[in-house]
């Protein structure tokens, strides 16, 4: 495998690979993730416009000497300060009378595109630039890994403060703390810190509640490493906790484990989700995992693949692709009890990239 700078320029190529057109087309992108994957760009405001061979990426006077640096093989285009206008003047010169262009964009940007733009025809790109980003390079896989460590370690500092009397937001900011002091530029998403009865929200984004004795605490995090984003649950109990607890968590664990080892090359996500929902379903619990088993992650904390009982999950897993394992039981106003842990796609298994311990923990 090349550097870097030449897995961004496979990118494109595969991209061109994946629309497979006879005619000439335009591929514009303006979303930043994409506009980072397929540029190599790390900022914002800026648009990355693909015509054959020749690629521009269409930025203003703040970021120009940073795109001349980061974006191998792409024109360097000064919009001043008008992206749309100076992309819609470059889509004309070429003839083209096909642009690709992404579902997400706002609508006043799709009335200017259908307005200046000129071509025929405007199909989305997305399903191409997701099925190319499902498979993580080896810097891709990396990166995630190293984020994964990052949590882990952070994880493991946290647990020392993790006593009654401490709030969930005091845990929460502690941890993405640690996470900052070892080298992440930023946290995946919201940090869950969700104790006692709250723990029975699958998303409890850490608040002001104290932690009590006896509590479960579930925390839901991960942070960004070089732009890639890491993903991991554990449910930790500050003191003796409650029998029927002890019992909703075995379940889980049993439940994670056992998908976790069903992910490998070949099978579906939906066969991953059948694993752990059955175990649950057979313990009693059916009604109580509302959720899917996991997911896709990489510059985005929810990628494809998707492991749950839907029809988008019977994608085929393949090594490369970096998804979660999060089986659940939420019960309300008692407790809930999530573990996840975030792994690598191989031929013969996964490559868990979560290290801190699974089995249950009185702290």
């Amino acid at each position: 495998m090349g550097s870097e700078r030449d897995m961004i320029i496979d990118r494109c190529e595969k991209l061109h690979a994946a629309i497979n057109r006879s005619e000439s087309y335009a591929v514009l992108l303006t979303n930043d993730y994409n506009v980072r994957y397929f540029s190599g760009f790390t900022g914002d405001s800026t648009y990355c416009l693909i015509i054959g061979d020749d690629k521009y990426v269409i930025t203003d006077s703040r970021y120009t000497l940073q795109c001349s640096q980061q974006c191998p093989g792409y024109t360097v285009v000064d919009s001043k300060n008008n992206l749309m206008l100076c992309t819609s003047e470059l889509v004309k010169a070429s003839g083209v009378s096909t642009l690709y262009v992404e579902s997400d964009i706002s609508a006043a940007a799709w009335l200017q595109i259908n307005s200046i733009m000129g071509c025929k025809e405007y199909p989305f790109v997305d399903q191409y630039t997701a099925e190319i980003r499902t498979v993580k390079d080896k810097f891709e896989q990396e990166y995630s890994a190293i984020a994964a460590s990052i949590a882990t370690e952070s994880l493991e500092v946290i647990c020392k403060l993790l006593r009654p009397g401490v709030s969930e937001h005091t845990i929460a900011l502690e941890l993405e703390y640690e996470m900052k002091k070892r080298g992440a530029s930023g946290t995946s998403f919201d940090t869950i810190v969700a104790s006692g009865a709250r723990s029975a929200l699958p998303h409890g984004v850490a608040s002001s509640k104290i932690i009590e004795a006896g509590d479960p605490v579930t925390i839901d995090f991960g942070c960004i490493y070089n732009g890639y984003c890491s993903d991991c649950t554990r449910t930790l109990f500050v003191g003796t906790p409650d029998q029927r607890m002890v019992e909703i968590y075995n379940i889980v664990l049993k439940a994670q484990t056992e998908a976790q080892a069903a992910i490998k090359s070949g099978v579906t996500g939906k066969y991953v989700d059948s694993i752990a929902r059955g175990i649950i379903a057979d313990a009693g619990y059916g009604e109580r995992f509302g959720h899917g088993t996991g997911h896709g992650t990489g510059l985005e904390i929810h990628e494809a693949p998707r492991l749950s009982p839907s029809a988008v999950a019977d994608k085929i897993l393949t090594p490369g692709m970096i998804v979660t394992c999060e089986p659940g039981i939420y019960i309300d106003g008692f407790g809930g009890v999530r573990i996840e842990d975030q792994s690598i796609v191989e031929d013969k298994g996964s490559r868990i990239l979560s290290s801190f311990p699974k089995e249950l923990i009185i702290l």
